[in-house]
């Protein structure tokens, strides 16, 4: 077991430990799938097993994690739900030194940016289609995942899908959208009708 692994395992919850390592499987699977180089899918698996390193503080917490390194903007202070993420990037690389291309993979796996790396797109889909989510809509897209040739134009489907999905969702609950989201649905769109 790796720092990382063991590092959660102590400090997250039994569900979000297994769903992290689910996460990391799955972008690996996917990084696999696709011919990624030993480097890409090492840096996927870490994120992974990262990218809700951050997810059980206490919001205050998270806040105050960021503003240790930049500015809390005013769309995170509003879209509290997604602190985690920019949280858990920080979090990860004061405790393991992470790279560049980890920090994007974790930073942006809950909004999605709209000039994602390939590497970011597998991690915020991976985060939504593994196995052991049970909601409708994440069963529903696993399967759409599952039944098609895996290549770059079917994650860049499947990231719209989860941005529709969760702009729908989160439109019905009336809770806020941050901006990130929307710009990233937008981009996606694009590319998948161009």
């Amino acid at each position: 077991m790796n720092s990382f692994e063991e590092y959660i395992k102590k400090n997250l919850s039994k569900p979000r430990y297994e769903h992290s390592v689910s996460v990391a499987e799955t972008a690996k699977k996917i990084g696999e799938g696709l011919g990624l180089p030993d480097r890409d899918i090492t840096e996927l698996y870490t994120a992974g097993l990262c990218h809700d390193i951050a997810k059980e503080l206490p919001k205050d917490e998270q806040a105050k994690i960021i503003e240790k390194h930049q500015t809390l903007s005013e769309d995170d202070k509003i879209s509290r739900s997604t602190l985690h993420q920019l949280a858990g990037a920080y979090l990860a690389r004061e405790l393991f030194g992470i790279n560049d291309r980890i920090f994007g993979m974790i930073r942006y796996h809950c909004t999605g940016s709209p000039d994602m790396t390939l590497c970011e797109k597998i991690i915020f889909i991976s985060d939504y289609i593994e196995p052991l989510r049970e909601h409708k809509s994440c069963v529903l897209l696993r399967e759409y995942f599952i039944k098609r040739k895996l290549d770059t134009r079917l994650i860049d489907l499947t990231a719209l899908k989860c941005c529709k999905r969760t702009l729908d969702l989160l439109s019905a609950k009336g809770y806020p959208i941050h901006p990130l989201t929307v710009q990233t649905y937008e981009k996606l769109k694009k590319i998948a009708y161009e």
